[in-house]
């Protein structure tokens, strides 16, 4: 009997506090086990669309259900003789919202409530600072070993290393914030009458 056994996906925009989130508060729970992004490798390899090669074959809602559904059949088969039978025992992985194809969100969304999947959606306040923290990645992986920090008392957004200063881009920046933020939306909607979706704002 496994019923028991339930399943579980956090959300979040990039760089929203979902692996933290996940790995940092979710696994200290003894009955919880949350894995990473399982969609990782099958967003980047087959559905990124700034690549000049975009599988289609592989980038449908068919593919996304097999990947997520031979997660759970897996990690349930191994975890069957590993846990209590009088208690529930989650387990899930995270999901960025740009690992969800828009085209795909009302299959996902049915999916989930279908199979009873309990959905926590990490809703970041101000999306700006994932931005922000996305830009400062990509500076930290380019200049590797320098520590970087905000500066606090400029009229400008930028990111200081050392002696080096980046201006961020406000029309990029206004675009991200403008796209996420609808997106990001548009999901919680859908989500609203599942009744296993529990909205955190972060």
């Amino acid at each position: 009997n496994i019923l028991n056994l339930k399943r579980l996906i956090v959300i979040g925009i990039p760089r929203g506090g979902t692996t933290w989130f996940a790995t940092k508060v979710l696994n200290k729970h003894p009955s919880i086990s949350m894995h990473g992004e399982v969609l990782f490798g099958w967003t980047t390899s087959y559905c990124n669309q700034r690549l000049i090669f975009n599988d289609k074959k592989r980038c449908n809602w068919n593919t996304l259900k097999s990947i997520m559904e031979t997660f759970y059949v897996e990690k349930m088969r191994r975890r069957y003789h590993k846990y209590d039978e009088r208690n529930n025992y989650y387990i899930g992985f995270k999901i960025t919202l740009w690992q969800l194809m828009p085209t795909m969100y009302g299959e996902f969304v049915r999916w989930c409530y279908c199979n009873n999947v309990t959905i926590i959606y990490l809703i970041r306040s101000a999306s700006i600072n994932s931005f922000y923290n996305q830009q400062a990645e990509v500076f930290e992986n380019l200049f590797y070993g320098r520590e970087f920090f905000k500066t606090q008392y400029s009229a400008k957004s930028s990111i200081t290393y050392w002696n080096e200063t980046f201006d961020l881009d406000p029309i990029y920046a206004r675009k991200f914030v403008q796209a996420t933020e609808f997106w990001q939306n548009t999901l919680i909607k859908l989500f609203k009458f599942h009744t296993k979706t529990i909205n955190i704002f972060i």
